[in-house]
């Protein structure tokens, strides 16, 4: 994997929940023609990936792509890890791994967990909140193998109703199409993150991070996004006024700005 020029970096961008890289084909391309180097892997039984529901063990299982693209990273080299919604769990992993090879994380609209309590806790919180209980998501058990002893996670799937007025809601019809024909079930493993231990102060604490907060986000409410930046040790917040919970379709110059800034100032 070639390493990106002087004063340029490569920028990972790690999706949410149902979503795949391509979430993210307007953001690649203003990153990209500012120069940087932009990877956008597939986590596992996402987006073109052809791993089936049933077939993801653990968080740790479905997040295994980013953690293979990290891990193939040149020693020399650090990268930003940007994770939208679901993913900002993926990448509090990677960091948690390699933290020598991160030199930040950005979280957009994203679950950030804290070093204080399991990363399970701000799934099943965002789960089990009135919001989220009000939509028209399913969540019902994946079929595991009957010879396993592990209990089956949960699959979500976004109902036509969440997508168009909670996620989408404030994107071109053009996206929401798009969405609506792209959109997969995933995994929900509530069980396996709860028992999952909080990550540490000394790897995934010591990397910076940055949160940027979706004002009109329908699905992670700014309130909860603003509970978690209260939670964390976070270094710089940014504020993207009249974006939904998909900053980088409603909101994609304004996403890339911030992401622009953080890169010339993570190393401040």
């Amino acid at each position: 994997m070639a390493e990106p020029t002087e004063n340029k970096r490569r920028i990972i961008l790690v999706h949410g929940a149902s979503h795949g890289a391509w979430s993210w084909y307007k953001l690649a391309t203003l990153l990209k023609s500012a120069g940087h180097q932009v990877t956008i892997p597939d986590l596992k039984a996402s987006g073109i990936d052809a791993t089936r529901l049933e077939e993801v063990a653990s968080f740790a299982d479905y997040s295994q792509p980013l953690m293979d693209v990290v891990a193939s990273l040149p020693s020399t080299e650090k990268v930003i890890l940007v994770g939208h919604s679901l993913g900002g769990l993926s990448v509090a992993l990677a960091a948690e791994k390699f933290p020598e090879k991160v030199a930040g994380l950005v979280f957009v609209t994203a679950l950030m967990p804290d070093c204080e309590s399991s990363p399970g806790r701000l799934l099943k919180d965002l789960l089990f909140s009135p919001l989220f209980m009000s939509l028209d998501t399913q969540l019902t058990p994946i079929e595991a193998p009957t010879e396993s002893k592990i209990p089956p996670p949960s699959r979500m799937i976004f109902g036509p109703q969440t997508i168009a007025y909670n996620v989408f809601q404030l994107c071109s019809q053009e996206d929401l199409m798009l969405a609506s024909t792209l959109l997969r079930p995933c995994p929900m493993f509530l069980e396996d993150l709860e028992s999952t231990s909080a990550l540490s102060k000394d790897r995934y604490g010591s990397v910076p991070s940055f949160y940027v907060v979706c004002c009109d986000d329908a699905i992670i409410a700014k309130e909860y996004q603003q509970q978690m930046i209260r939670n964390h040790c976070v270094k710089k917040v940014f504020e993207i006024e009249g974006s939904d919970h998909m900053p980088m379709f409603s909101r994609p110059q304004e996403l890339c700005q911030s992401l622009l800034e953080i890169v010339e100032h993570v190393d401040d």
